[in-house]
């Protein structure tokens, strides 16, 4: 009987001090999201999105994912962006906003896919140059010393 009741004492001792931690998990947590929010509005979106972060961590409130996500998009960081708004979504896929977050994520990929092709097609016109400008230079040196009024005459080597 005395194990009972020293079980129930030791319960009951711990709850207050369970009670006060997970408040001082939640208040760091909302400390985080405020310093996130200034951070958003001041346009420093890299410590925005760090601060949700660690909101997130401390409590995992799918907003906190979205928050970042969105700082990751305002800084550029789409690959970011896009898998914090994925992971918001497998959170929180009932979300009164997730299907104007699953646009977003849309947008995003097609956003990116153009940018991919764009610099495929950047890359293939640059090496097209390139090949057009050797080949100048080739018919170039290859006529240097070819005397224009007799151009079946072997080229001049006198000169060279």
């Amino acid at each position: 009987m005395r194990w009972v009741l020293a079980m129930g004492m030791v319960v009951v001792t711990a709850w207050p001090v369970a009670a006060q931690s997970q408040r001082e998990v939640l208040e760091a947590a909302r400390e985080a999201m405020e310093e996130g929010q200034a951070a958003y509005l001041a346009e420093n979106y890299a410590s925005a999105a760090t601060k949700f972060l660690e909101a997130y961590e401390l409590r995992p409130f799918a907003a906190f994912l979205y928050n970042a996500g969105i700082s990751y998009e305002r800084q550029g960081d789409f690959d970011q962006a896009l898998g914090l708004y994925r992971r918001y979504l497998d959170a929180a896929p009932d979300a009164s906003d997730a299907a104007a977050v699953r646009d977003r994520v849309r947008r995003i990929d097609e956003f990116q896919a153009q940018i991919v092709a764009e610099q495929a097609a950047e890359a293939q016109a640059v090496e097209a140059a390139a090949a057009a400008e050797a080949a100048q230079a080739a018919v170039a040196e290859a006529t240097e010393n070819v005397d224009p009024q007799n151009p079946d005459a072997p080229p001049d080597t006198a000169e060279a």
